[in-house]
């Protein structure tokens, strides 16, 4: 009993009510701080949903970032036609992923600088425009007819010539030629039908030159008539010609030409004597 009785009235000292209180008032404020503590770093840590940053530009995308306690790091940039530049084309994470505060999204953009594309080769004098065009297409790089010339030897459209900028680069393609994604090349290719061209003067000249002339223009030799002393036509001179030439003078693409040989230089020609069969 004794006992009980000096325990309870030091329960009644003011001393340990003192004390008491006092630990009361701590632990309720240790209790507070810590729940404080505890939200604030649970919410510092939280995660976060990454936004949708395709499409933008660049710095308005570099705003929204920052904005939401992101990093955007640029890891690549591609040229791209009709884009317009500093785009953002691909990021990762990707949009609508939740990742914790400061987290580097990393991001490809479009640039303003073309890259160099390496232009095909010619497979050899028989390349159709229609599907060196495809590759081209594919490339970024646009293919222009700009010329025809008429051939009866190959077939419509196959390529003559291939120029950028004005210079013919039909031989450097096999060195690797290039030219920035974008461009447009120049194409010269053949032709077989519905067009016209001058008549060629044939009179004076030898059978081989002639013969040359008249294939250039697109036309065929017709039928050859030969001088008595004629020995070789390769060697023989053209005395006339059917059709006759005449300046501006016209015949369709493929037409043939008639041509009457002579064994020596005809009469009136350039550095000859007059002609004479006798």
């Amino acid at each position: 009993m004794a006992a009980a009785r000096e325990t309870w009235l030091f329960i009644k000292s003011p001393i340990f009510l003192k004390n008491f209180g006092l630990f009361l008032v701590l632990a309720f404020l240790g209790i507070f701080i810590t729940k404080i503590w505890l939200n604030w770093y649970t919410n510092h840590g939280q995660a976060l949903k990454v936004p949708d940053f395709i499409q933008m530009d660049y710095d308005e995308a570099n705003d929204l970032a920052e904005k939401g306690s992101f990093q955007l790091v640029i890891s690549d940039s591609v040229f791209l036609l009709n884009q317009q530049a500093h785009r953002v084309l691909v990021q990762d994470p990707p949009p609508g992923f939740k990742v914790k505060e400061n987290r580097k999204i990393y991001i490809t953009i479009t640039k303003n600088i073309p890259d160099l594309v390496k232009i095909p080769d010619l497979v050899g004098g028989n390349d159709d425009f229609r599907q060196y065009s495809r590759k081209l297409e594919r490339l970024g790089v646009t293919p222009k007819i700009v010329d025809r010339k008429y051939s009866i030897k190959l077939q419509k459209n196959t390529i003559l010539e291939i120029r950028f900028d004005g210079e013919n680069i039909t031989d450097k393609l096999k060195e690797g030629y290039k030219v920035p994604m974008g461009s447009t090349l120049d194409f010269v290719v053949t032709d077989r039908g519905g067009g016209v061209v001058d008549v060629p003067n044939l009179i004076c000249k030898n059978y081989d030159a002639a013969k040359f002339l008249i294939e250039n223009y697109g036309l065929k030799v017709g039928n050859s008539t030969i001088g008595p002393k004629v020995n070789d036509p390769q060697f023989a001179y053209v005395l006339s010609q059917n059709p006759s030439f005449s300046p501006g003078k016209k015949m369709d693409i493929g037409g043939t030409i008639d041509l009457e040989l002579v064994a020596r230089l005809p009469k009136n020609c350039k550095g000859g004597d007059d002609y004479s069969d006798q």
